[in-house]
């Protein structure tokens, strides 16, 4: 049986791609495409067995998509792979908690995203060697961590927070929430053992966690 296919994806040079990919290939069938989350979620009211979901979209990005994909009875089986431009950790590490199921550059070869799909639908997770080396760090527990210390991420908090980024600044940068940049801060107090910002800033040049 088709490996049936749905399509969230903005940019109609890469729809047509993709729809001429699958419709020279009878192990896929596509059944349908669309541009915008809400003329997906009008139309679409059963789950195929791969969506195709560019991180952002005009009305909505990926994170929304998956979280109502989730709630939905219906829909919440659909495997979903993220298909985008960029190698973006902190969005990799955002989409998988929502509930995605891989994740491809859209410069991947047709070969490829298709053994992808493939892989997926047979529960793979596929995901590049970066994205996959930026989610072991995040999910690993802190005594298999290098230098038994900080994330990627909570790194990357830190570096901005010792530049003189304010906390929304900071996040705005990072693309998330206050309260996630606040969650990542606490971990690294303690972690660090600190109870300040200074204190933090402190030890991670000390430790070389941080310029």
């Amino acid at each position: 049986m088709a490996i049936r296919i749905l399509i969230l994806e903005d940019d109609p040079n890469i729809t047509r791609t993709l729809a001429e990919m699958f419709a020279s290939n009878s192990d896929f069938q596509l059944l349908g495409a669309y541009s915008t989350g809400a003329d997906f979620f009008r139309d679409v009211h059963k789950a195929a067995d791969v969506l195709l979901l560019d991180f952002e979209l005009p009305d909505q990005n990926a994170l929304s998509v998956l979280r109502r994909l989730k709630s939905s009875e219906a829909l919440r089986d659909m495997k979903v792979l993220i298909f985008t431009a960029f190698e973006d950790e902190t969005r990799l590490i955002h989409a998988m908690e929502a509930g995605a199921n891989g994740f491809l550059l859209k410069d991947t070869s047709p070969e490829l995203l298709l053994a992808e799909i493939r892989s997926v639908h047979l529960g793979g997770a596929p995901i590049t060697a970066r994205m996959a080396r930026a989610l072991l760090g995040h999910f690993a527990p802190p005594s298999t961590r290098a230098d038994g210390l900080l994330t990627q991420q909570e790194r990357r908090v830190l570096q901005l927070l010792s530049m003189g980024l304010t906390y929304a600044e900071a996040a705005h940068k990072l693309g998330i929430s206050i309260n996630t940049l606040k969650n990542y801060t606490e971990n690294t107090y303690r972690k660090l053992e600190v109870r300040s910002k200074s204190g933090a800033i402190e030890k991670g040049r000390a430790r070389g966690l941080i310029s």
